[in-house]
C-alpha cells in the first residue's frame, strides 16, 4: 500500500468530454426528439431580437470550398458502397481515409458520424469502457477530503459499513473525493468496532459523519443503523472494499427519476484485473445465486443497458430512504451478512417494485477483503446458513425461476413478456432526422409493453457513441462490433430466443427477411416501411421526367413487395398507402400507424413571433428540392409584399446548394442544437414538397408547436388533416406565396389554425394515442400488448 498526503482538490482531474457525454447519456431515460449536440455546434452570436437564440456550426468553409467538398464526398460514397466489405473492415478502411484526410472532409455528415463511431471504437474505447485497467491489486490511498464535505440538505445518503482495513476505506472515500457526484450528497461511515486505525483517522475528518457502533451488529445492523440516521431522500449501500468511478451516482439517482416504479438499483461490479464480476443477479430455485456475467468482458453488450434482474449485490445498491425504513430495513434474520440484500429485492418486487441493474454506475469491488471468499470458516459460514432461511421464506415465488440448467441470457433477465429482435439501416439520431425520432418513440411504447428490446444497426454494425449510450440507458441492447460478426451469425446464435422481430425500411428489411425466416422460427416478422420507398421514386421520377417509372421505382417495389409477402404484419404511415397496398399487395396485413410524437405544446403568442421556418434535414433529396424551389420561385413573391419578412432554413447534413441560398432575408442556420426556441418564435412553418411519400414530421412537428404551416398537396398527404387544422394547402408558387402572405398578418385565423393543429396532432400522431394501435398489431399477431 502506497500513502500520499494531498489537500482538497489539488491535482484533480476533470472530466473528459467523452465521459461528460456518457454522464448525459445516463442521466435521461433515453433520447428526446431534439437533444443538445455540442459536436455540431458552437458559439455564434445570437441573430436580432425578432429571432430566437441560435448556434449552428463557426467557421463555414467558402462555399467553392464546401462544393468541391461535397463533391468528393459524393463520388467517395458511391465508390464505398460499389465496394463488398463486412461491416467491421469497412470501418477499418473508412477510419484509415479519415484521419488521413481529415482537413478535407471535416464537419460533412460522414465525417461526423465516424467521429461518433471512433469515440466508442478507437481511443474512445478506453475512456468509455471502465476507467484504467487494469486497477492496482491494493487500493492506493491519496487522503483526500470530499469537497463541499457534508451536504446540508443531501439527497443521497451514502452508506459505508466498515470493519477494519483502514487502507481500503480511505482509498474508498478517496475515490468518492475524485468523482463527486452531481447529486448533493453525505457520506456515512459506520464502524462496527474496529480494532485497527479507523477510529483514530476517521474520528476527526469532517468531511463525513462517523459512526461508532457500541457492540458489533455485523453488515446488516450496520447498514440498518446507517440507514436510521441518514438524512437523504436516497440511500447508497457501498463496500469500503470498494472504488467508485466516473458517473457512479448520477446514473443511478437518474434512473430513479426517469422510472418511478423503480425499487432498487444496483452498479456493475468489476474486479481490479478489469474482468466483469457482476451485471445483476440470478436467483435459482433451490436459493442458490449467480453473478451475471462474472469473469467476462465489461464493454459486452449483454451487460451493458438497464435491465431488470433477481437481485442486486448490497456491496453498491440505492433505494429509497422512506422505502427502506417502511421495509424495516434489512431482514435482521439475515444478520450479521449474506441474503439480505437478496431478500429485500424479493420484498421490492413484491410490491410491485422494480428491481433494477444499471451499467453506467461502475465500481471496482475487491473482493472478498472484508469477510473472504471460502464458505466454511469466518462470517462467509452464514452464506449457507442464510440460504436456507432465504429459501424457506420465498419458496413460493421461486418455484418458478428453474434451475441452473436453464439459459442463462434468459434467466438474466426475467421481466419481458416477450423479446423483440428491431434490424435498422443504422442507429436513430433523434436530434437530427424525423425517423429516428419515430424510432425512439416506438421503442418507449414497446418497453413499456414489456418487451425486451435488441437493437442492430446493420449498415455498419458499429457503437455510435452517445446515441448508442442513450439507447441502453433506456433498456435496449444494442448490438455491435468486435461482439457480433455480421446479422446472420447474430440470427443463427440467438433467433430462437425471439418472440419478433421488425424489420425497418425496405433495402434493410430485403436483406434480412430470408435470413430471419430461417433462423428465428418461434417469431413474427413485422416489416416497418417507415414509407413506402417505391412510392416516394415514383413520385420523383414523374417530377423529373413526366414518367411515374424509373429503375429506382422498380426496384424499390421488388424489394418492398417481396417483403411485405413473407412479412406477418406491414406498418404504413398513411392511409394512401394502405390503399395502394390493397392493389398492389393484396392479402397482406397493413397497419397504419402514423408518426409517433410527444407534444411539447404552443409557447408565445401571434403578436409575440416573427418569421417563417422550414426544417427539414437534407440528406433527404425531396427536402432539398422543396426548399430550392421555395426560395427561387416562391420567396421573391413574398418578399415584394413582406419586404422585412425571413426565411430561416433548419436541418441536418447540411449540403452546398441549400446553403447557398443565405441572403435577401434567407438564413442558412443548419443543425441546431435544440427546435424548442425556433418554433417557439417563428409565426408560421412552410412544407413546400413536391414529391415523397409517407407522412411529413415537419408538418407534425410544427403543428405540435401550435405553429401553422403552408403546405402542398404532397406534404399534407396521409395526415388526415381538416381545414381548420393547422395548415393552409397551396400548390403553385403564386398561391403559396399568397397563403404566406395572407396567413402571416391575420392573427384570429392563426389563432384558430394554432388551436386546431394542436388538438390534431394531440389525437393522431402522439405517442399516448397511438399505443392502443401498436398493441392492436401485436395482439393480432399473438404476442402480448
Amino acid at each position: 500500500m502506497v500513502t500520499r498526503k494531498r489537500t482538497a482538490g489539488v491535482e484533480r482531474e476533470s472530466p473528459s468530454s467523452s465521459s461528460e457525454a456518457l454522464g448525459r447519456a445516463a442521466s435521461s431515460p433515453g433520447p428526446e426528439p431534439s437533444t443538445r449536440d455540442p459536436d455540431q455546434s458552437s458559439g455564434e452570436q445570437a441573430p436580432a431580437a425578432s429571432s430566437p437564440p441560435i448556434r449552428r456550426s463557426a467557421h463555414p468553409l467558402p462555399r467553392a470550398v464546401s462544393a468541391l467538398r461535397e463533391t468528393v464526398v459524393s463520388l467517395l460514397k458511391g465508390v464505398w458502397q460499389w465496394i463488398p466489405l463486412a461491416g467491421p473492415t469497412r470501418f477499418f478502411v473508412k477510419s484509415l481515409i479519415f484521419r488521413h484526410a481529415a482537413p478535407l472532409l471535416r464537419g460533412t455528415a460522414a465525417y461526423d458520424a465516424w467521429l461518433e463511431q471512433w469515440k466508442w471504437s478507437g481511443e474512445g474505447n478506453r475512456v468509455l469502457a471502465t476507467g484504467p485497467s487494469p486497477y492496482p491489486p491494493v487500493p492506493v490511498v491519496e487522503d483526500l477530503r470530499i469537497p463541499g464535505g457534508i451536504a446540508p440538505s443531501p439527497r443521497v445518503s451514502v452508506i459505508i459499513p466498515v470493519y477494519d482495513k483502514l487502507d481500503y476505506t480511505l482509498a474508498c472515500l478517496d475515490s468518492i473525493a475524485r468523482w463527486m457526484p452531481a447529486a448533493a450528497i453525505e457520506v456515512l461511515v459506520v464502524d462496527d468496532g474496529s480494532t485497527d486505525g479507523t477510529p483514530g483517522s476517521l474520528s476527526a475528518r469532517d468531511d463525513i459523519r462517523y459512526l461508532r457502533n457500541s457492540e458489533n451488529l455485523g453488515f446488516v445492523g450496520s447498514c440498518n443503523r446507517g440507514a436510521r440516521e441518514a438524512r437523504g431522500t436516497f440511500l447508497f449501500f457501498l463496500n469500503n472494499d470498494t472504488i467508485v468511478l466516473d458517473g457512479w451516482l448520477d446514473a443511478l439517482v437518474a434512473t430513479f427519476d426517469g422510472l418511478p416504479d423503480a425499487g432498487l438499483v444496483g452498479s456493475k461490479l468489476i474486479y481490479p484485473d478489469g474482468r466483469l464480476q457482476e451485471a445483476g443477479g440470478i436467483v435459482w430455485e433451490d436459493g442458490s445465486a449467480w453473478n451475471w456475467g462474472r469473469l467476462g468482458d465489461p464493454r459486452s453488450p449483454r451487460y451493458n443497458f438497464l435491465r431488470d434482474v433477481d437481485y442486486c449485490s448490497g456491496a453498491a445498491a440505492m433505494i429509497r430512504r422512506d422505502r427502506f425504513l417502511e421495509l424495516g430495513g434489512f431482514d435482521e434474520r439475515f444478520a450479521p451478512a449474506y441474503y439480505e440484500d437478496t431478500d429485500l429485492a424479493f420484498a421490492l418486487r413484491e410490491r410491485g417494485l422494480r428491481v433494477l441493474y444499471q451499467p453506467r454506475s461502475q465500481i471496482v469491488h475487491y473482493e472478498g477483503v472484508t469477510c473472504g471468499t471460502t464458505l466454511n470458516q469466518g462470517i462467509k459460514l452464514y452464506q449457507t446458513r442464510n440460504r436456507d432461511l432465504f429459501r424457506a421464506k420465498w419458496e413460493g415465488v421461486l418455484s418458478g425461476h428453474g434451475g441452473a440448467a436453464r439459459r442463462f441470457p434468459i434467466a438474466a433477465d426475467r421481466r419481458p413478456r416477450a423479446r423483440m429482435l428491431i434490424i435498422d439501416a443504422c442507429t436513430p439520431t433523434p436530434d437530427q432526422d424525423s425517423g429516428s425520432v419515430d424510432m425512439v418513440n416506438y421503442l418507449r411504447i414497446l418497453i413499456d409493453l414489456g418487451y425486451r428490446i435488441t437493437f442492430i444497426p446493420e449498415s455498419n454494425l458499429l457503437h455510435y457513441g452517445r446515441y448508442t449510450d442513450a439507447l441502453q440507458a433506456m433498456g435496449v441492447e444494442c448490438i455491435y462490433h468486435p461482439y457480433i460478426r455480421s446479422v446472420k451469425s447474430f440470427l443463427s446464435d440467438r433467433g430462437g430466443e425471439l418472440d419478433a422481430v421488425m424489420l425497418v425500411r425496405g433495402p434493410t428489411a430485403f436483406s434480412h427477411i430470408d435470413a430471419v425466416r430461417a433462423n428465428c422460427p418461434n417469431a413474427k416478422i413485422i416489416f416497418n416501411t417507415v414509407d413506402l420507398h417505391y412510392l416516394r421514386e415514383r413520385r420523383r421520377a414523374e417530377l423529373e421526367t413526366g414518367r411515374p417509372e424509373s429503375a429506382e421505382a422498380r426496384r424499390h417495389r421488388q424489394m418492398e413487395l417481396h417483403v411485405i409477402d413473407r412479412a406477418d404484419a406491414t406498418i404504413v404511415i398513411s392511409p394512401v398507402e394502405r390503399d395502394l397496398l390493397e392493389v398492389e399487395a393484396p392479402g397482406a396485413q397493413v397497419h397504419v400507424i402514423p408518426l409517433l410524437r410527444e407534444i411539447p405544446g404552443r409557447g408565445p403568442g401571434f403578436r409575440q413571433r416573427a418569421g417563417i421556418v422550414f426544417v427539414g434535414g437534407f440528406r433527404h433529396p425531396p427536402n432539398v428540392d422543396a426548399v430550392i424551389w421555395f426560395c427561387r420561385e416562391i420567396w421573391p413573391l413574398i418578399r415584394a409584399r413582406l419586404p422585412e419578412l425571413e426565411l430561416s432554413i433548419v436541418g441536418s447534413h447540411m449540403v452546398p446548394e441549400v446553403d447557398a441560398l443565405a441572403g435577401q432575408g434567407i438564413r442558412v442556420l443548419g443543425f441546431v442544437e435544440d427546435l424548442d426556441p425556433i418554433f417557439g418564435a417563428a409565426r408560421l412553418s412552410v412544407a413546400p414538397l413536391r414529391y415523397g411519400a409517407g407522412q411529413k414530421g415537419k408538418v407534425v412537428t410544427s403543428l405540435g408547436y401550435g405553429v401553422p404551416c403552408v403546405l402542398t398537396t404532397v406534404a399534407a398527404e396521409g395526415l388526415g388533416l381538416a381545414e381548420h387544422e393547422g395548415t393552409v394547402r397551396a400548390d403553385g408558387p403564386a398561391e403559396i406565396a399568397a397563403a404566406v402572405v395572407e396567413l402571416y398578418g391575420d392573427p384570429e385565423r392563426w389563432e384558430r389554425l394554432s388551436d386546431g393543429g394542436l388538438a390534431s396532432v394531440e389525437r393522431e400522431f402522439s405517442v399516448a394515442s397511438n399505443r392502443s394501435r401498436i398493441g392492436d398489431l401485436l395482439r393480432g399477431l399473438g404476442l402480448p400488448a
